[in-house]
Parts: C-alpha cells; structure tokens; sequence
C-alpha cells in the first residue's frame, strides 16, 4: 500500500494553529477522508430553534496528525456562524449558512484537513439535530434525521450518548458522540468527544464559555462575532 507525506504543509496554511508535522497517511487513510460525508446539511429552519453562543477549544487526531484550535458557533433563527480562532483571538476562518446556502474564507478552505462541509456535519451533529423542550424519559430513542439513522441515549433528563448511523444499503457510516455531563437545551457539556470511524478521526471539545439569547436579525450576526 503506497504511502504518502502530509502535515508539515498544514502549518504553513494553519498559521497559528498547533498541528503536528509527522503525518505519513495510508493511500487507505487518504482514500477515506476525502471521500464525501453521509448526511445532509440541516436548513436553519429544521435545527434546534433557540438561539446560543458557544465558545469551544477543539482537539483533533486523524492518524498521526493532531491538532487544536478555538472556534465561536453562533446559531441564531436565521443564520448560523462559525469562526476559527488562532492564538491572540486571531481570527483563521469563518464558516456561514443561511438556509442550506453556505459560504466561508478563506476561499481555499475546501484543502484544509477539515473542509467546510465536514466541519459544519459535525457541528450540526453535536449541537444542533432538534431537542425537545421537555427532556424524555430515560431510555433509547431512533429516529431520522438529515438522511442518518439517529439513535439517542437519555438519562436524568440529559442525552448522554448520539450514534448516527448511514441506512441499509449506503457506504456504512458510524460516529458516535459522548455528551460528558450530559446535553439539555438551555446547557453545553463541559467536554464532548465525537469519534467517526470511518474516517478514523477523533475529536474533543471542550466549553469555554456558552450563552443562550434571543434571536439575532440575519444583517447583525458578523458584527455579533468580531
């Protein structure tokens, strides 16, 4: 199996942001990475409908390359925002959806070890599939959302545990998100670990800070995160 050199390319790229630089990726390894993700983007208007501001410090391990950085998610009613942060608050990218329009920059965001469309599957399976407003009771729950099986974990009012799952007859996907403390509507846990096992990556996130607020006008979501 043919073998190929990849890392140190990144710190150039990712100024700012630690990642190691002994990545050596399997033709496999690269093979499953860039393939396109299972699932579809959520619409604004089929996500969880309150309004937040997350500030998180993600870790992440792929093979041998690991890497960390803080990012700010702001979902309001009508947009969604993301922003990578480098040392000093520096700001490294911005991600933005309106409906299932996304744009961000840098525009050569698509080469990054995360692309945009990976990055915003993964917030969106993490923070923003719809909760109820009164927690169920404890026990296992499937359901359906945005073209993945969705099987749900619940115990003392908080989901402990999501599994998403590719349906019968498609690529098998498996990721599995741990909600350490546990995840209600009006609370972020203070760490998260989701883990994809197709693509053999790892991610840990840990809150800095969370704030809930009411729904901000679409014209006012950039200046909400400078």
């Amino acid at each position: 199996m043919t073998q190929r050199a990849t890392g140190c390319f990144w710190v150039v790229i990712l100024a700012g942001i630690t990642i190691s630089c002994q990545t050596v990726l399997t033709e496999e390894q690269n093979r499953r990475w860039t393939v396109r993700p299972a699932g579809t983007l959520l619409s604004i208007d089929e996500m969880r409908n309150d309004a937040f501001t997350l500030h998180q410090q993600l870790r992440f391990s792929f093979a041998e390359r690991v890497g960390k950085i803080d990012s700010v998610i702001q979902k309001n009613c009508d947009s969604l925002d993301v922003v990578g942060l480098g040392p000093f608050n520096t700001r490294i990218f911005t991600l933005q959806q309106v409906a299932r329009a996304v744009e961000y920059e840098p525009k050569n965001l698509e080469k990054w070890p995360f692309p945009p469309l990976h990055i915003l599957l993964d917030i969106h399976r993490v923070y923003l599939y719809p909760l109820p407003i009164s927690p169920p009771p404890d026990g296992v729950y499937e359901t359906e959302v945005a073209d993945m099986l969705v099987t749900e974990h619940w115990k003392a009012g908080r989901l402990r545990q999501r599994i998403l799952s590719s349906p019968a007859g498609q690529q098998p996907e498996r990721i599995m998100i741990d909600y350490v403390g546990g995840l209600v509507r009006d609370e972020a846990p203070p760490f998260i670990v989701l883990e994809d096992e197709r693509r053999q990556y790892r991610l840990e996130l840990e809150t800095l800070s969370f704030s809930t607020q009411e729904c901000a006008k679409l014209g006012d979501r950039t200046d909400r995160l400078r």
